[in-house]
């Protein structure tokens, strides 16, 4: 069977550059990068301090709760926590259903937490400072707005 050679009206491609998933991670990336480089003389990354400070706050917690709280997939997020258990930073235990994982904080999770979260409070208010608390709420409430929305799309 012969493949059919589409050929696609490229005229309008410039349109792909206010394509929602491009630009929020390009802005995503900017403050992932600030926040690691913050975070570098811990050996310590943005990716992993927010599931540390969620399971701090809500644990011991389930990997499905997590991850909802996350809006991460569990494989995604299971990456992502592997550094976290081998560091001795979290454990993962069978929950009272064997089906399901528990995870709770270390002591050296929180240990580490108390010296993380300054650095995050500094970086949060330089980037604060520079877009402008208006535009950083204005910011949070179209974010807490879309995300429900956008969370429905099929």
């Amino acid at each position: 069977m012969k493949k059919e050679n589409k050929q696609f009206n490229l005229s309008n491609v410039r349109e792909c550059t206010a394509c929602a998933g491009f630009n929020t991670r390009k802005l995503n990336r900017v403050i992932t990068q600030i926040f690691d480089d913050a975070f570098k003389d811990i050996d310590f990354r943005s990716t992993q301090f927010t599931p540390l400070v969620m399971i701090f706050a809500n644990g011991p917690i389930t990997v499905n709760k997590l991850s909802e709280n996350l809006v991460m997939d569990r494989t995604t997020l299971g990456r992502n926590l592997k550094p976290l258990e081998r560091d001795g930073l979290i454990k993962i235990e069978p929950g009272i259903d064997k089906r399901q994982k528990l995870i709770s904080i270390t002591d050296k999770g929180i240990k580490l937490l108390n010296r993380a979260y300054p650095i995050w409070q500094k970086t949060q208010k330089k980037i604060l400072n520079q877009i402008g608390e208006t535009n950083w709420q204005g910011m949070l409430k179209e974010i807490n707005t879309l995300l429900p929305k956008l969370q429905k799309v099929e």
